[in-house]
């Protein structure tokens, strides 16, 4: 037969170990709680921000076609009644709405547009050609600075 030892626990150390007990298990519920609390601080904070680049993107593309439109309609028919009209609009992107959200490389074809309006000469056979091209050279630049920013987004 074998003998059974009998353990003494004393109950000042159990009481101890109960204590120990509960203040691991409020210590753990509180880190736990900072930890949630850090991840939804941190998500929200990426989703505004994400959200603040949308809408800087958005009016960006706005801004580019509205730049396009008022560019095609210069270079296709700078002998419109309407020119000289659509010309203040395009200078007013220009010098306007424009610069707060344009790349450098939007600035440059902006401007090389813009150039070509104020050098453009009815009476010269290339200057139509000239508005043409420089209004296509705006539109893909505006193009793919709009896919960069969109990329930058996913």
């Amino acid at each position: 037969m074998t003998k059974r030892k009998l353990i003494v626990v004393d109950e000042h150390k159990l009481e101890f170990a109960g204590v120990l007990t509960r203040i691991a298990g409020v210590v753990l519920t509180f880190v736990a709680i900072l930890i949630g609390l850090f991840k939804y601080f941190n998500t929200q904070s990426y989703e505004s921000k994400m959200e603040f680049r949308r809408t800087v993107w958005k009016q960006q593309l706005d801004v580019y076609t509205k730049a396009c439109k008022y560019a095609g309609l210069i270079a296709t028919d700078p002998t419109s009644d309407d020119f000289e009209m659509n010309v203040k609009v395009f200078g007013g992107l220009y010098w306007g709405e424009m610069i707060m959200v344009e790349d450098t490389v939007v600035e440059n074809a902006m401007k090389d547009f813009y150039y070509a309006i104020i050098d453009y000469d009815s009476l010269d056979i290339h200057a139509e050609h000239r508005l043409k091209f420089f209004a296509n050279e705006l539109a893909q630049a505006c193009q793919e600075s709009s896919e960069r920013k969109w990329n930058e987004l996913q």
